[in-house]
């Protein structure tokens, strides 16, 4: 039995960067999406951060993130 895991990140406003960042080293595919594009208001503060943002690569490796809502860097 084999078992493969999907790390899952956590971010406070900067899981875009991070996941092109990590698309970029490991040569793999982006995909993402916003909390505007599930509902939120799109004049809300964190309306542009991602609620759900996933890199695939060709040689299997997957790495999740999202950006906490209501936070900021630091």
């Amino acid at each position: 039995m084999s078992i493969k895991t999907t790390t899952h990140l956590n971010f406070r406003g900067d899981a875009r960067a991070a996941l092109d960042l990590y698309r970029s080293v490991f040569d793999g595919h982006l995909a993402l999406t916003t909390y505007a594009e599930v509902g939120m208001p799109a004049d809300a503060p964190d309306a542009e951060r991602i609620v759900f943002g996933l890199v695939t690569s060709g040689s299997g490796l997957r790495i999740m993130a999202y950006d906490i809502p209501g936070t900021t860097g630091g």
